[in-house]
């Protein structure tokens, strides 16, 4: 046999690791590894995203504000979460589920093409009808959240309500602090009711 030499370098952390797999992190000016060891030494941060279906990239503000891609064509199937293409068939532009088979013609949510006199649909019909897709399938998602978006901010607003009148209370040191709802039940004090 014949001796083999090996040089491990020490991380921050501690852990011996051969050079290839170092790194000198330039802002804290530390020696970091990528092995696989407990406290690791390295995290992995994720400053951008990219549409699976249309391999765009996206700044990661843009990605985790929307949650999708923003363009008219990369939608998922409301069933089974596949890619839904955009399909033309009988100048009728409208989502497609290659997996399930659903279509966005089910939910009335279709766009109509012009078509040339051999039958023909342009590439640029077919993105002004994308674009249409999207912007349907955007109206939609927002009329169906507006009840969740309007009980979201009454109960906001509640909250705020009750996070003042708890400050006032806590401002006031003569008097103990009771909310507003238990206030209320207070007045209804009699025979038939409770007492403090």
């Amino acid at each position: 046999g014949q001796d083999s030499a090996f040089v491990l370098y020490v991380d921050h952390q501690g852990h011996p690791a051969p050079l290839a797999l170092n790194y000198h992190a330039t802002a804290s000016r530390k020696l970091a590894s990528s092995v696989d060891r407990h406290p690791p030494a390295t995290i992995t941060e994720v400053d951008s995203a990219y549409c699976p279906q249309c391999l765009s990239f996206h700044d990661a503000t843009t990605a985790a504000n929307l949650g999708y891609c923003p363009k008219a064509t990369c939608r998922l199937c409301p069933l089974c979460q596949s890619v839904a293409a955009v399909a033309v068939e009988d100048a009728t532009c409208f989502y497609k589920c290659g997996r399930c088979d659903w279509n966005s013609k089910t939910c009335f949510l279709q766009t109509f093409v012009s078509t040339s006199d051999d039958g023909n649909v342009s590439l640029e019909e077919v993105e002004k009808a994308s674009n249409e897709l999207a912007s349907q399938w955007k109206e939609r998602t927002e009329q169906r959240n507006q009840a969740a978006e309007e009980h979201y901010k009454s109960m906001l607003t509640a909250m705020q309500q009750l996070a003042k009148e708890q400050v006032k209370g806590l401002r006031s040191s003569s008097h103990q602090y009771f909310p507003t709802v238990l206030t209320n039940k207070r007045s209804l004090d009699g025979p038939d009711a409770w007492s403090v």
